[in-house]
């Protein structure tokens, strides 16, 4: 699905841009500012991962994530790993 709606972007730049269609587009899309389909999504879910863990997202996002605590002292603290939420329904769950 991502792929086509990248080929649409793609040709919306070429048209903006008034290039052929043999034309470059990840090079043509660097000079029009705009991010590629795949990586507009990962900046908007990093976003919204970030938002939620400085409290500038809704709470119910912010009780989404929590950080990985242990009860040791460990040089890996300062990483901040995040924990998986675990569902406990089947309805949660991706791919099962």
């Amino acid at each position: 699905m991502l792929y086509k709606i990248q080929r649409v972007q793609n040709y919306a730049a070429k048209l903006v841009a008034n290039k052929n269609r043999s034309f470059p587009s990840l090079g043509l899309l660097k000079e029009l500012h705009c991010l590629p389909v795949l990586y507009r999504n990962r900046f908007k879910i990093l976003l919204l991962v970030y938002k939620a863990l400085h409290n500038m997202a809704p709470l119910y996002l912010s009780n989404m994530f929590s950080f990985k605590k242990t009860k040791y002292v460990l040089r890996s603290e300062t990483i901040l790993n995040l924990v998986v939420p675990r569902y406990r329904s089947t309805f949660g769950r991706v791919g099962k």
